[in-house]
């Protein structure tokens, strides 16, 4: 696999140093989801799989990517922001 971001480091650490560290962060954290979270919990295909499964992306993605995202971005703010 062949990234296509790039991690960069200033040193002043500037508001470009952390808004250009976003994007391979997100992608770090896209790419180890695929490796360690399932997209599907149950393997056999029923109704209740039609209903489980959304509702565990759902919740992943509101406890564990948003928190991220959500830190990320308010850090950056008391850092850079002020």
């Amino acid at each position: 696999m062949q990234f296509r971001y790039n991690i960069i480091y200033e040193k002043q650490l500037g508001q470009k140093f952390a808004a250009e560290n976003f994007n391979p962060g997100f992608y770090l954290l896209d790419y180890l989801d695929l490796l360690f979270i399932p997209k599907k919990i149950s393997k056999i295909e029923n109704d209740l799989t039609k209903v489980i499964d959304p509702i565990f992306r759902f919740s992943k993605l509101l406890f564990t990517n948003y928190l991220f995202a959500d830190y990320a971005m308010s850090m950056n703010h008391e850092r850079f922001g002020h």
